[in-house]
């Protein structure tokens, strides 16, 4: 038996879920074996798993920590959209956290409060994270 339970933790490498704030700081930080097929599952088992509150679910995230959905109007025609992006491994995938897949060798998946533009009728440069 412990022998097979080797073998299974061979495949199961650790995974890092962090939140950073919107100046980078990191406001949790946590290791998983987690094998969920997707950033979504895997976030929200852990999530659950620390008893962090949030609102969202396996698509995505819609507050933690204080910090929701949240609409800055800057002028008639341009206005900013804040909410939760993620990364995966430095990547910015544009799907919803449930229909992104993480791979065997993923080693960090991490959650930043950022924001998109909205300039004269078009959505443009989601998740950004810099004024």
């Amino acid at each position: 038996m412990w022998l097979l339970a080797f073998f299974l933790s061979l495949n199961c490498q650790a995974l890092t879920v962090s939140v950073l704030d919107q100046k980078g700081a990191t406001l949790f930080e946590a290791e998983t074996r987690s094998t969920g097929a997707t950033v979504g599952a895997i976030t929200i088992d852990v999530l659950e798993q620390y008893e962090v509150p949030y609102t969202g679910g396996v698509y995505g995230i819609t507050s933690m920590f204080g910090h929701g959905q949240d609409l800055e109007v800057i002028s008639d025609t341009e206005m900013k959209a804040f909410g939760w992006c993620f990364r995966v491994d430095g990547r910015t995938p544009m799907t919803l956290a449930n229909e992104t897949p993480v791979p065997p060798r993923v080693g960090r998946i991490e959650w930043f409060y950022a924001y998109a533009r909205y300039v004269s009728g078009t959505w443009s440069q989601p998740c950004l994270t810099s004024p």
